[in-house]
């Protein structure tokens, strides 16, 4: 909420400088082909001025620009992981359009911003979401051979045991 009422600002303070810059070339023109040589003087001044209120202005539009693009990412990859529920980074990239390391960043930024809770699966390289991490995991081991599992499995996964081949 903060961070879109301050973009918000940032953009409206950005249109109203640029608008303003404008305004002040355009008057800064028609100063210059006005009939009094003091006015023509001026108005090339007048003119140059305006260059110091558009370029803040344009500034400020793009840096909004920039942390909107940010902000729209963010919340893909939010609404990615907790459709998916447990995806490897790679497959976030491949998804959201990006390189490994910035999906990797990315996804960093939204848990600690608070987008999405979870855990990783430091044995897959796997994100799971708070929500599945909390669903009651039944098989830790292999209930046909006994052998450790060698990932976690969440509600509604198959599981498949990498030693026998027993589906669970």
């Amino acid at each position: 909420m903060v961070r879109s009422l301050k973009l918000s600002l940032q953009k409206g303070f950005g249109f109203l400088t640029l608008f303003a810059g404008i305004f002040v070339l355009v008057v800064g023109v028609a100063m210059m082909f006005d009939d009094d040589p003091v006015h023509s003087e001026t108005g090339r001044g007048v003119a140059m001025f305006s260059t110091s209120i558009l370029a803040p202005g344009a500034v400020l539009l793009y840096f909004f620009r920039r942390a909107r693009r940010r902000l729209e990412r963010l919340e893909s990859i939010a609404s990615v992981v907790k459709s998916y529920r447990r995806i490897t980074v790679a497959d976030l990239a491949g998804k959201i359009g990006v390189s490994i390391p910035e999906a990797s960043e990315l996804l960093a930024h939204a848990i600690a911003e608070g987008r999405i809770a979870g855990n990783f699966d430091r044995t897959t390289d796997e994100f799971f979401t708070e929500e599945a991490r909390r669903q009651d995991v039944k098989f830790k081991f292999c209930p046909s051979c006994g052998a450790p599992l060698g990932r976690i499995f969440l509600e509604g996964e198959t599981v498949k045991c990498d030693r026998c081949g027993f589906l669970m």
